[in-house]
């Protein structure tokens, strides 16, 4: 069940206060690639199916270690690995 919210919903709702509260650089930028994590803003890329010719774009991961998106991906490539 994929929840109604994210967390990166509601920074981008606050970001401004968020950015205020921010005690060091490091913070910030944490947070900041959690709210563009999988976005247009991160890059993608196209994949093309050459059977039906199905096109869907996927936007990359932040990579961040604090990311929920992120280590997803990165627990379902290291599960791919062990099949």
């Amino acid at each position: 069940m994929k929840a109604t919210f994210e967390v990166a919903d509601v920074l981008n709702k606050c970001w401004d206060q968020y950015k205020s509260v921010c005690k060091n650089t490091w913070q910030i930028r944490t947070l900041n690639a959690i709210r563009r994590c999988r976005t247009a803003s991160m890059g993608g890329h196209v994949d093309a199916c050459s059977s039906c010719g199905n096109i869907t774009i996927s936007y990359n991961s932040c990579r961040n270690r604090h990311c929920q998106n992120a280590k997803e991906t990165k627990t379902t490539m290291d599960r791919s690995k062990r099949i």
